[in-house]
């Protein structure tokens, strides 16, 4: 898998796909986080968004079009008003 063929997380927004072997059923989790202060340190970054998978790279990729839908546009809608 390369960057190259997953979905675009947008502009200071980067994905991680870490393993969850307590989860016998979607033991692959997605998270669309955002950037901090200019680094990717987890410490200085913000969950956008998640979805737990399966190890199948179709699904990874179905798995992240999904929170891209979900949180993709987030910054147009959150606020005052």
């Amino acid at each position: 898998m390369t960057r190259d063929d997953l979905p675009d997380p947008g502009e200071d927004r980067y994905w991680i796909v870490t393993h969850q072997p307590r989860s016998r059923t979607t033991p692959v989790k997605i998270e669309l986080r955002r950037q901090l202060h200019g680094t990717k340190s987890p410490k200085f970054t913000e969950l956008l968004g998640y979805e737990n998978t399966i190890a199948n790279h179709e699904k990874i990729v179905e798995a992240m079009q999904l929170v891209l839908d979900r949180v993709g546009d987030v910054d147009r809608f959150v606020g005052v008003y």
